[in-house]
C-alpha cells in the first residue's frame, strides 16, 4: 500500500458512512473497494459498534494509510440504528452513502453517480444495479438498473422492487431498505 495524495484541506464531496460490527472477515476488502474508486474526492466514516473481534485494528491500519478514512470506536453495542446516525451525523460531504462492511463497491461507483446528478439536478438520490454475492464471490442475487422509460418512479420500484403501494408523496415509505442503502 502506498499513501495517497493529503487531502486533508479539501472538502469531500461525497461521504462513506460504514457501520461495522465483528466485521473482521470483509472490512479490509470493503475498504479496499473504496480505496479503489476513480473519483478520489470522498471521506470515509467508520462507526464500529464496539467490535470484539480485530475490526478495529484493520480500520486503524487503514486509517494510518489514507487520512480520507476516519475511525470511531464505541465504547458498547449502540444498535443498529443509532450506528447508521453517527456516520450520517459526522458526514461532511455533499453527498452521503451507507456501506456494511461487508459490501464492496465497483471502481466507477462514484463516478457513474455522479455523472448521473450532473445531468439532472433535481435528483435526490442515485442508485445502480447492485448484486449480493456470498463469500467465494458467487452472484446470489441481482437487480438490474433501472430502465427509465416508466412515467414515475413507482412504477420502477414495482416493477424491480415489488413495492405495490408506492405514490411520490410516500417516497420514503419503500419498504425495499435496498434502494435507500444503495444509492448515493
Amino acid at each position: 500500500m502506498t499513501n495517497t495524495l493529503d487531502n486533508s484541506n479539501l472538502n469531500p464531496k461525497i461521504t462513506v458512512g460504514l457501520i461495522v460490527y465483528n466485521g473482521e472477515e470483509f472490512i479490509a476488502g470493503a475498504i479496499e473497494s473504496l480505496l479503489q474508486q476513480t473519483y478520489k474526492n470522498f471521506e470515509v466514516i467508520i462507526s464500529d459498534n464496539n467490535s470484539d473481534d480485530k475490526t478495529g485494528e484493520i480500520c486503524k491500519k487503514f486509517c494510518n494509510f489514507d487520512n480520507r478514512i476516519k475511525y470511531i470506536e464505541q465504547e458498547y453495542n449502540k444498535g443498529m440504528q443509532e450506528n447508521h446516525n453517527i456516520v450520517l451525523e459526522k458526514a461532511k460531504g455533499d453527498y452521503f452513502i451507507w456501506m456494511s462492511h461487508d459490501d464492496l463497491f465497483q471502481p466507477e461507483f462514484f463516478s457513474v453517480c455522479l455523472k448521473e446528478f450532473q445531468k439532472d439536478k433535481k435528483l435526490t438520490s442515485v442508485f445502480t444495479s447492485f448484486c449480493f454475492i456470498n463469500k467465494k464471490n458467487n452472484i446470489l442475487k441481482s437487480n438490474v438498473v433501472l430502465d427509465f422509460d416508466s412515467n414515475t418512479i413507482c412504477d420502477q420500484l414495482y416493477k424491480y422492487w415489488n413495492i405495490s403501494s408506492c405514490s411520490l408523496e410516500g417516497y420514503l415509505g419503500w419498504s425495499s431498505r435496498d434502494v435507500i442503502m444503495y444509492s448515493l
